[in-house]
């Protein structure tokens, strides 16, 4: 009874994902088949570098991890309208990057 169990819990888990990736790769592969070529204008382009504490007091030990981040700033035409956008930054992969070096907002507005 357990097998079953575990066989139709992780099977429709499976079959869920695998819906899941079919339809945005087919999403993706729409979008990106209408997509235009943008000539883009760097502005800025910097990296910043923080380093988090070390909470190992242990002699000869360290848990402190460096954090590279983008600021990047560029500018582009799309249809004739110029557009700017304010910064790039990768989405943080973990709770602790996201406490301690907050990203700032990006927003793209129109100039």
């Amino acid at each position: 009874m357990a097998r079953v169990f575990v066989l139709v819990i992780f099977g429709g888990f499976g079959l869920f994902m695998l819906y899941v990736g079919g339809t945005q790769y087919f999403r993706q592969r729409r979008l990106l088949s209408h997509a235009q070529r943008v000539k883009v204008t760097i502005v800025k382009s910097e990296v910043f570098t923080s380093q988090s504490a070390n909470r190992d007091r242990r002699l000869g030990r360290s848990n402190s991890t460096t954090t590279h981040r983008p600021d990047v700033r560029f500018r582009y035409l799309v249809n004739g309208k110029p557009t700017k956008v304010n910064c790039y930054t990768p989405t943080p992969s973990s709770s602790h990057m996201r406490r301690e070096n907050p990203p700032p907002r990006c927003s793209p507005h129109t100039r």
